[in-house]
């Protein structure tokens, strides 16, 4: 089954069968985890949402009339979705990455290499760029981090962002350009600017 196309996944699904749904599901999570994830800054958050993303896509996948449609509408109802969330939540703290949760819910460090290698410095900078990062990223407005996020990240064309949003492709193309701007001063205050110029965002 896994060498179906999502459209003959989507008409089987539509038609009862739940192997071909989780397949869909197991095609698509990752890259909705990932929007979701740097949507809101929080992985816990980003799985709950994720997970409420691919059950209102259950609950709805028979009123999908175009299946050729399904990208778009799947990332329509996971935005909706994380954007209910924040509404409810109000608050979004920030995440580190520099701490990770372990079972008994302690902060732990997480696992660097050698730090006697090069590799190892190498790898504790990005790690500290990408922090960095991720918490100016979360000081945008929800539609400028969205559009970022779509376009850099998750690669969609600006046509898809704008039916995804709602909007006009000039509003998104806008939006993109103010968030950049917005984002590049954010870290120019700290200081970094020239530094995560040459990163990869």
């Amino acid at each position: 089954m896994d060498d179906l196309t999502d459209t003959s996944l989507i008409t089987r699904a539509q038609n009862g069968d739940v192997d071909a749904f989780n397949m869909l599901v197991w095609r698509w999570q990752a890259p909705i985890l990932n929007f979701l994830y740097r949507f809101l800054g929080n992985r816990e958050d980003a799985e709950d949402v994720c997970q409420r993303t691919f059950l209102k896509v259950y609950s709805r996948l028979g009123d999908l009339e175009h299946a050729d449609r399904f990208r778009v509408w799947l990332y329509q109802i996971a935005t909706n979705q994380a954007r209910d969330f924040l509404r409810k939540k109000r608050r979004l703290p920030f995440f580190s990455f520099f701490v990770r949760k372990d079972g008994n819910g302690e902060d732990n460090e997480l696992d660097f290499p050698d730090p006697e290698s090069d590799a190892a410095e190498r790898e504790v900078e990005n790690h500290q760029l990408r922090s960095i990062l991720e918490r100016a990223m979360q000081e945008l407005p929800e539609e400028q981090r969205a559009v970022i996020i779509m376009r850099i990240y998750q690669e969609l064309k600006f046509v898809e962002i704008a039916e995804i949003l709602g909007e006009s492709i000039n509003t998104v193309k806008s939006r993109m350009y103010y968030g950049l701007r917005a984002l590049r001063n954010i870290l120019q205050r700290q200081g970094l600017g020239e530094e995560v110029n040459d990163y990869e965002v």
